[in-house]
């Protein structure tokens, strides 16, 4: 598939400002102009930020009121239950709330809903739970903003609630004591992308501001959890979360807790040190295992137990239970690709919306494998009960959401974002709801939106890739979504060598401007024709790197990709 390459406009005359008052290379300059950082102010805090620019968690509206309600809960020995989502985000949320909170009071509980019985957000039942148990007061993390019904059901009940959530609000708030949410409309808290887990940490942070000096020294231990939850939920990794996830990496290669401890231990991580990869790609699947499946209760525990015995028996648990997810959605994938090589025209089906009993927990997962192989949204709807429950995953001219809304009449329940949905829908209406979105995308999808755009950041010469320079740009890390690894390409060059084919689908190449020469190596390139390229010219873009062979560091080029120049 051709990838459209788009070259970043860069105001030359702000980075060469900031390179002279940062003291950095011109390059690295750019690059953070290219990511909307143009202010001497906005690059140091950017690369250099800390605990002291996070800004005053008396700014988001509703906080004061929330740190009130607890204080009054504590004095008055009233029962608290914190409501938590199944996911990474709302695991950590749940986990952080409940260790700082239950240093004040004995009276505290947790509950997450099981995401195959209850689904996503508060319910009515786990409402008349909290009743049965006494409960007077209930804190939602990473959900909540949209429980209309539910909040009124609460106060029927007679228990209060506090919501904090990072989701954006609908037309009507619930009732509530207090909502800590920076989308709120009437919210001016500078920094709008938190993840819930970083919406919690504010509400401590100023909970803590009253029972003791120095209040983010002794929360310092927790961000931990703060990265774990803000890296797995894919929020942008700028402004404040850059600096949870930068103190929180740190913390989480030192941590305390018995449970990271083992599962660390328990994902061959012990020795290395571990990045935002690690804790997307290896820590966060392990911990959103148990709530794909079945029950999170084992992913909230392992993160709370002192017991090391309890701790390696549950690592073990969500270590196995994360193989048993790879098992059910390696198996949903390929039936998927079947089901799109016999029925989907790709002449009419700009989105793909496939339906199948499968497995409710991993169809998410699976849809966005579906977006990356063929780069058109797609829908995967479980129909293993009724009504259907889908969950969809979009590309980035196209809004899924508001797709979704237009053929609402189809469906008893939906909701998302721009690039995500989740959609409830009778079996009998697939066919239906299938029709009407891929008719609402023919009219807003162009033959290049169905193209992967990469955004390249800067157009340089082989000569201007040196290890210092790559040493210095690695302040830009970590990386992942709102700051992704540089693109950079290169023109004019040319192959060095015939190219070397590597294990998994992978080639080595040497290229050269007739200077300088390169390795560059790069993976699932199967729609280069390499031989075509012998005595031509062509334009590579790339993400450079260093590597070390034997104690000696040398550069090398991964390749993203490759267009030959005629």
């Amino acid at each position: 598939m051709d990838k459209l390459w788009a070259l970043n406009k860069i105001d030359l005359s702000a980075s060469k400002g900031l390179s002279r008052v940062l003291g950095i290379n011109l390059i690295t300059a750019s690059l953070l102009v290219g990511r909307g950082i143009s202010k001497p102010e906005e690059g140091r805090r950017f690369l250099a930020g800390s605990l002291k620019d996070l800004y005053s968690p008396y700014e988001l509206r509703g906080i004061k009121k929330a740190v009130a309600r607890i204080n009054k809960a504590i004095k008055n020995n009233e029962k608290i239950i914190i409501y938590g989502d199944y996911d990474v985000d709302g695991i950590t949320s749940t986990a952080l709330l409940y260790t700082i909170l239950s240093k004040f009071t004995d009276n505290l509980g947790c509950y997450i809903p099981n995401r195959l019985e209850e689904g996503y957000d508060l319910n009515k039942e786990a409402c008349d739970y909290a009743k049965g148990k006494n409960v007077s007061l209930m804190i939602t993390v990473d959900c909540g903003i949209s429980a209309i019904v539910e909040a009124e059901h609460l106060k029927e009940l007679g228990i209060d609630l506090i919501i904090v959530d990072h989701h954006e609000q609908q037309d009507k708030l619930p009732h509530a004591v207090s909502i800590i949410d920076p989308h709120q409309k009437k919210c001016n808290y500078p920094f709008k992308k938190l993840a819930g887990v970083g919406v919690v940490f504010k509400l401590l942070q100023a909970f803590l501001d009253e029972h003791m000096e120095h209040s983010l020294e002794y929360l310092k231990p927790h961000l931990d959890l703060v990265a774990l939850g803000t890296i797995s939920d894919v929020v942008p990794l700028v402004d404040e979360n850059r600096i949870f996830i930068k103190e929180g990496l740190r913390q989480l290669n030192q941590t305390s807790k018995i449970g990271l401890k083992a599962l660390i231990k328990r994902s061959s991580l012990e020795d290395k040190e571990i990045s935002a990869y690690h804790v997307g790609f290896i820590l966060g699947p392990r911990i959103n295992a148990a709530g794909r499946i079945g029950s999170a209760d084992a992913s909230l525990q392992l993160l709370l137990t002192q017991s090391e015995e309890e701790a390696d028996a549950l690592a073990k648990f969500l270590n196995d239970g994360n193989r048993q997810r790879q098992k059910i959605q390696n198996k949903i994938f390929k039936e998927a690709l079947l089901q799109v090589e016999e029925s989907v025209n790709f002449e009419e089906h700009n989105v793909i919306v496939l339906c199948n009993d499968w497995h409710l927990g991993v169809v998410g997962i699976v849809a966005s494998k579906i977006v990356d192989k063929f780069y058109r949204p797609a829908i995967m709807i479980s129909t293993k009960e009724e009504p259907a429950k889908g969950s969809g995953r979009s590309i980035d001219n196209f809004h899924l959401l508001d797709a979704v809304r237009q053929c609402s009449h189809h469906l008893s329940g939906f909701g998302g974002h721009k690039k995500a949905c989740g959609v409830v829908l009778d079996k009998e209406k697939i066919d239906d709801f299938r029709r009407d979105i891929n008719k609402i995308a023919r009219n807003i999808l162009v033959s290049n939106d169905l193209n992967p755009r990469v955004l390249v950041d800067l157009e340089v010469k082989l000569s201007d890739i040196r290890l210092d320079f790559l040493r210095e740009i690695n302040l830009l890390e970590p990386y992942g979504m709102g700051n992704p690894k540089p693109v950079l390409m290169t023109s004019k060059l040319r192959l060095r060598s015939e190219p070397t084919f590597l294990k998994r689908n992978g080639v080595k190449i040497l290229v050269t401007d007739d200077k300088i020469t390169r390795e560059a190596v790069g993976f699932s390139l199967d729609h280069i024709n390499f031989k075509k390229l012998y005595g031509k010219t062509f334009s590579m873009i790339y993400t450079p790197t260093v590597d070390s062979y034997r104690g000696r560091e040398y550069i090398c080029l991964r390749i993203n990709d490759i267009k030959g120049e005629g």
